[in-house]
């Protein structure tokens, strides 16, 4: 038997918190402002969980939080999600959402052990406005190592979630295409979830907004050669809003 949506389509795809904690405060998100709500499960009740998922016709699994790295014993999670099979016998596509504050030390373990790809979260390619949103001191170069420590260990396409805020990092898109373009990864700019910007304010920059201000940076030729790409349609496979 597998996993479908009401209309008839294969669910494919799980996303699984393994903590709730988190070692940066960014200033839009409850984690940040609010800390740990949810307590941990072991690892072998979360590994039930993905089986029972992967026998129901699951393909690829995400690890997120919080920051699912601080989570002592990650590397042998992976591992064995590793050795599950899907039904049609293949290994499960396993990648992991992170801040990327300690991926420089694990990206390569991580790679070793089955992790296929790894999406990181930034919010600026500036130093200072980085801190400014993460509320902590001196992350945006450890960032950047895990950025190309993902790449150098092969967990590509490296994809950086961007979330747009005004009166902090609205000029930041051109720079984050320029970053695009020279660290060869994919920068995709996001949206809050409502619920985020009810409790917490610093509203968002729809990506359209985004996409409009790198289509007018390559008119003016400061980032050429970009070519924006169409937005998807709300209901597709799309980057998922960051709580």
């Amino acid at each position: 038997m597998r996993l479908r949506d009401k209309h008839g389509r294969d669910i494919t795809d799980l996303r699984v918190s393994i903590t709730d904690r988190c070692n940066y405060k960014c200033v839009y998100c409850r984690t940040g402002n609010e800390g740990a709500v949810y307590s941990e499960l072991p690892f072998a009740d979360y590994l039930r969980m993905v089986r029972i998922f992967v026998g129901l016709g699951i393909e690829k699994v995400r690890l997120t939080g919080g920051e699912p790295l601080l989570r002592g014993g990650i590397v042998e999670f992976v591992r064995s999600i590793a050795q599950l099979r899907t039904l049609s016998g293949e290994t499960p596509d396993i990648a992991v959402t992170t801040n990327g504050h300690l991926l420089a030390d694990m990206a390569q373990p991580l790679k070793d052990a089955g992790l296929r790809r790894a999406t990181i979260s930034m919010d600026a390619v500036d130093a200072e406005k980085f801190a400014r949103i993460t509320r902590v001191a001196n992350g945006f170069n450890n960032v950047l190592a895990g950025i190309r420590a993902a790449k150098r260990a092969g967990l590509e396409p490296v994809k950086v979630n961007c979330v747009l805020l005004r009166g902090f990092n609205e000029n930041q898109v051109v720079e984050f295409a320029r970053f695009s373009r020279e660290e060869g990864v994919v920068v995709r700019f996001i949206e809050r979830l409502q619920r985020a910007r009810r409790q917490h304010g610093s509203s968002s920059i729809c990506p359209e907004a985004a996409q409009r201000s790198v289509r007018e940076a390559a008119r003016n030729r400061a980032t050429t050669p970009l070519s924006p790409r169409p937005c998807r349609p709300s209901g597709g496979s799309s980057p998922a809003s960051r709580p």
